[in-house]
């Protein structure tokens, strides 16, 4: 059939239906979502499309089958009472291992057990095979979150799904390490699809150009066809989410992060609905356990080893005999001398370390002392502190979380620790408060009675008026000037003109009196009055 990415809301508007002539699966959907090296958010990735799966009304169970380290049940902050090696162990149903979580979710902690379900007994085997049927008849989508690499437990649970959805990242170790997963499944036979969700892209473009390196060396050297899910893009609201142990479909549902799991819902609905081989998880599992007793009952049969002296008992003979005190000091000393033999701890520190953590009600001061240990140790090995600034920040946040006193008082105190480290101010007070009034955030009344809190503060402050009423008033007192200066110049034009008149008129006076001395006119002669 063709070989075509599916939809993907708001990314492409491309549509793709898997082919319908392939046969229907009744039951469950079967998807193991899988990476080739940690780091890439495939828990986060599974924990999330479960949510969103949940919340267009399937009815979801995921199986969390990272091998000891649980991270589901740590991303929704659970903690898992019973496991898988409870339910084999006891009388009782698989609806008492399962956790309830976000949206009805459904969990099946220690999943990873069921890899080993060849070295089972006949009744262990029945038990998990009824209850591996009853839940593909009662979900519509079971998501297998497997452990991250290349071991026989992380192949053979891909193998027992309908789909293998394999998360990358932009990190070129993401690609490599994939595509020697896809490799060690070929080697396997695995026919069924493959599909490749690219995690923290930049954007739709860039995931699919991660995508189309990955698919073309896939294609190239394991002639492989590997279709394009989606992408989830680099959102900070997913980190947060992460820290707070809320998945962010339900934390940030409008979130870049939010609305891509939700868009991977639908196409996820849309097109998971037929597959060429309607695995099933107890199906495959019985076939393993089948092909292993029958390569067991086929190959010679070793003679039995000699019985072993009473003084070279196995520690397990040794602790079964002993009380706990003694156990304990046995197994110490043991370690310690494996560790000045071969110089390294005969265990996973971070599985021991989870089952400790499942299984005991640590303290508080037990905890605390406990990471206060590892951050030291991780600075010490390192020589930089293990949470950079803004990680201690924001877990510094959470924790004051609801305070809003101690929250304020925080922020008092950074303020003063800068003032002081730089002698300047943590930020520009001035355009802080031009921002706040050009947000748009505060009406006109509210800006308004802000000015008379500044004028108020500037009286009380500096002790004279604030600066724009002294500038009315310098106004007022030039325009005052500038009117006697016109009054000024207005008289001194009056006066010039007054004593162009009087010059013109003694001029005058002057000319009539010569004249009249120049008629020479007797006493008695009245013409001239």
């Amino acid at each position: 059939m063709a070989d075509q990415p599916l939809s993907h809301q708001n990314l492409s508007n491309e549509t793709t239906a898997i082919d319908a002539a392939e046969p229907a699966v009744h039951g469950a959907r079967i998807i193991a979502v899988t990476s080739g090296k940690g780091g890439v958010g495939k828990t986060n990735v599974t924990t999330n499309l479960g949510i969103a799966l949940a919340m267009r009304g399937s009815d979801v169970c995921i199986f969390d089958a990272d091998t000891g380290l649980a991270n589901v049940n740590i991303l929704l902050g659970l903690r898992p009472e019973r496991t898988l090696e409870h339910f084999l162990k006891d009388d009782a149903p698989i609806d008492d291992v399962l956790l309830h979580g976000p949206r009805n979710v459904k969990i099946v902690p220690g999943a990873s057990g069921i890899a080993e379900y060849a070295q089972l007994g006949p009744a262990e085997k029945g038990k998990l095979l009824a209850a591996l049927q009853h839940l593909e008849r009662r979900y519509d989508y079971l998501l297998i979150d497997t452990a991250a690499g290349l071991s026989d437990s992380v192949l053979a649970f891909v193998q027992s799904a309908q789909y293998a959805v394999i998360v990358i990242s932009p990190d070129p170790t993401s690609l490599t390490d994939s595509f020697a997963l896809i490799k060690s499944l070929k080697q396997r036979d695995y026919q069924q699809p493959i599909y490749a969700l690219v995690n923290m892209a930049t954007s739709f473009q860039g995931s699919m150009d991660v995508f189309k390196r990955f698919q073309g060396a896939v294609q190239k050297y394991l002639n492989t066809n590997v279709r394009y899910l989606g992408y989830i893009p680099l959102d900070e609201h997913l980190i947060a989410s992460v820290r707070l142990q809320r998945p962010v479909v339900l934390a940030e549902p409008h979130s870049p992060a939010g609305r891509s799991f939700q868009t991977l819902a639908d196409a996820i609905d849309k097109n998971f609905r037929f597959s060429s081989a309607p695995n099933s998880l107890s199906g495959f599992w019985r076939d393993q356990a089948i092909a292993t007793e029958t390569a067991a009952a086929e190959s010679p049969e070793e003679p039995a080893p000699e019985p072993v002296p009473a003084e070279r008992a196995s520690p397990q003979a040794a602790i079964e005999a002993m009380a706990e005190p003694e156990a304990r000091t046995l197994i110490e000393n043991l370690i310690d001398d494996f560790v000045d033999r071969f110089g390294r701890f005969p265990f996973d520190f971070r599985q021991g370390a989870y089952r400790a953590l499942d299984m005991e009600s640590f303290p508080e001061a037990g905890m605390r002392d406990m990471v206060a240990a590892l951050e030291a140790a991780y600075q010490q090995l390192h020589n930089k502190p293990m949470r950079d600034f803004q990680d201690r920040m924001f877990a510094l946040l959470v924790d004051l979380n609801g305070s809003k006193e101690r929250q304020q008082t925080l922020a008092r105190e950074m303020q003063q620790r800068h003032q002081k480290e730089f002698e300047e101010p943590l930020f520009d007070a001035p355009a802080a408060l031009l921002q706040a009034a050009r947000s748009g955030e505060m009406d006109a009344e509210a800006v308004d009675a802000f000015i008379k809190q500044l004028e108020q503060a500037r009286d009380e402050q500096l002790g004279r008026e604030p600066t724009h009423e002294r500038e009315e008033l310098m106004a007022e007192v030039q325009a005052v000037l500038a009117r006697m200066q016109k009054q000024e110049s207005d008289l001194r034009n009056g006066l010039t003109r007054l004593s162009d008149w009087f010059g013109q008129t003694v001029a005058a006076r002057e000319e009539l009196s010569r004249r009249l001395a120049g008629m020479n006119l007797g006493p008695d002669d009245k013409s001239v009055t």
